[in-house]
């Protein structure tokens, strides 16, 4: 004979579903919420911390794998300055450029980067400044040990720009500037 599953309600665990500091998490069971307490506390104290959470990657690790994922999805849609699809519902003009206005903002390695938060021109504009500052000798020891994702983000980025049909002349200086970095 089979046991009834019998459903209970756990006041606690809808808190915690329902808490504006903790609903993001998408917070299932109580023991869930327990690995991502004892991740936060561990991270507080080991800033290179592999969260359980964050498939046991540090936040610096799980941020660049996914500004690379988000670039490429980005990339490589089809309908992405396509002349040929400029009719089409899906059709996307863009226009990839450097933002002078950003100089010193880099790559977020602290807190978790959270998709479609920020646009391609930004993301890119970051990877830039943190390849400069690498250069330049002015990242902490601890952020120097990202340089090989960020340059490979990088080299990926300007493959695709070199293919575009027509590059415009920001597009040029943004294949220079990343060409300066991937050396």
């Amino acid at each position: 004979m089979t046991t009834p599953l019998i459903l209970i309600k756990n006041p606690a665990l809808e808190y915690l579903k329902n808490h504006s500091s903790t609903k993001d998490f998408h917070i299932q069971t109580i023991g869930q919420f327990f690995t991502y307490l004892k991740d936060s506390i561990l991270s507080l104290f080991n800033s290179d911390h592999k969260f359980t959470y964050l498939e046991n990657k540090s936040v610096a690790e799980f941020n660049l794998e996914h500004i690379k994922i988000d670039l490429h999805i980005f990339l490589i849609n089809p309908d992405l300055n396509n002349p040929a699809n400029k009719d089409k519902a899906d059709a996307l003009q863009y226009s990839f450029n450097y933002l002078q206005n950003q100089p010193y903002i880099t790559p977020n390695l602290y807190d978790v980067y959270r998709s479609g938060s920020l646009e391609p021109n930004e993301l890119i504009s970051q990877l830039i400044n943190y390849g400069n500052k690498l250069y330049q000798r002015k990242l902490t020891v601890e952020e120097t040990q990202y340089s090989q994702s960020v340059i490979k983000i990088l080299k990926d980025v300007k493959a695709y720009l070199i293919q575009l049909p027509a590059l415009s002349p920001d597009e040029q200086n943004l294949i220079v500037k990343i060409s300066r970095i991937t050396q």
